[in-house]
C-alpha cells in the first residue's frame, strides 16, 4: 500500500516514497511518502492556523476530544497492535505492541482529566502573581523506533 501525507484535513500525495519492511521477515509493507520541504511548510503553516482557534477551545471540549481519541485507541487497538508489530519487529504481547497500544489509551484518558487551575504565587501587599498554564503554540516531534506511539501521545 502507498500512503499520502495528511495535511490540513486533506490526503497530500508525494512523489518519493520510501519502502517500509517488516524487519522479521523482510516482507514489504507499504510505501511512506517522504514530504518535500514545502510540504513540510504547508503542515507547519496549516498546525499554526488550527491552533488558532484549538488554543480557546474549552478545557472541557479538549478533555472530551483527548477521551474520543483514547477510545479510538482503544477500539482499534488489535489492529494496530498488529501493524505496529509489523513494521517495527517489538512482539505483539509481553511488553511489545499491546502494552504500547495499552500505555496510551490510559494516557490518553489519564492526562484529558488533569486539571491544571491558575495558582497564586504571591499575594500580599507588595502585589499579587498568578500562574496561568496556557497553550503557546505547535510542537513538531521525531520519536525513537523503541515506543513510537507511546511517545508521540506523552509529547
Amino acid at each position: 500500500m502507498t500512503y499520502s501525507l495528511y495535511i490540513n484535513g486533506q490526503s497530500v500525495p508525494t512523489d518519493t516514497h520510501m519502502d517500509i519492511f517488516n524487519p522479521a521477515t523482510g516482507d514489504l509493507l507499504g510505501k511512506c511518502p517522504v514530504a518535500t520541504r514545502e510540504q513540510l511548510d504547508m503542515a507547519v503553516a496549516a498546525a499554526a492556523e488550527a491552533f488558532k482557534t484549538w488554543s480557546e477551545v474549552s478545557n472541557e471540549d479538549r478533555k472530551a476530544a483527548c477521551h474520543a481519541i483514547g477510545q479510538l485507541l482503544e477500539d482499534n487497538a488489535d489492529e494496530l497492535s498488529k501493524l505496529l508489530t509489523e513494521e517495527q519487529g517489538k512482539p505483539l504481547n509481553g511488553l511489545g505492541s499491546r502494552f504500547e497500544l495499552g500505555g496510551c489509551q490510559a494516557w490518553t484518558h489519564f492526562t484529558a482529566d488533569l486539571e491544571l487551575p491558575m495558582e497564586v504565587i504571591q499575594d500580599n501587599e507588595e502585589g499579587r502573581v498568578e500562574l496561568h498554564r496556557k497553550p503557546l503554540g505547535v510542537v513538531g516531534s521525531i520519536t525513537p523506533w523503541n515506543f513510537p506511539l507511546m511517545i508521540a501521545i506523552c509529547m
